[in-house]
């Protein structure tokens, strides 16, 4: 691996309305050992597992880390999959129901289907 890593990233203050930042960063990895390299990849991987924890509003007991599937993470999210489709979905309720709604559900099975998520928690 190089040495020396240029990378460029924004940064939000003050919350997802705030006006991303963006920074020019020249990362020097002269003297880090391979060791360490994987403890700071494993830190990288262990923030993006709770992020997603807490996105999804389910912490698990166990969990198991296909790395390589991280890594096929695009730029601004993850990978729309039939799964991810329907963790986003559930997300909220307003989201649940529009995406009911979307798929043709009638306002009555809406109702239901959303009165058993409720009481699914």
């Amino acid at each position: 691996m190089d040495q020396i890593v240029k990378r460029n990233f924004k940064t939000r203050i003050g919350g997802k309305n705030s006006v991303p930042v963006k920074t020019a960063a020249t990362f020097d990895f002269e003297g880090v050992t391979d060791e360490q390299r994987i403890e700071l990849e494993m830190r990288s991987i262990v923030i993006m597992r709770q992020a997603d924890y807490r996105k999804n509003e389910h912490v698990p007991a166990e969990d198991t880390v296909k790395v390589a599937e991280l890594l096929k993470r695009q730029p601004g999210g993850f990978k729309l999959t039939p799964e991810s489709a329907v963790k986003f979905a559930m997300k909220d309720e307003q989201n649940y129901r529009a995406t009911l709604a979307g798929l043709g559900v009638s306002k009555g099975e809406i109702e239901k289907l959303v009165k058993a998520k409720i009481n699914a928690r």
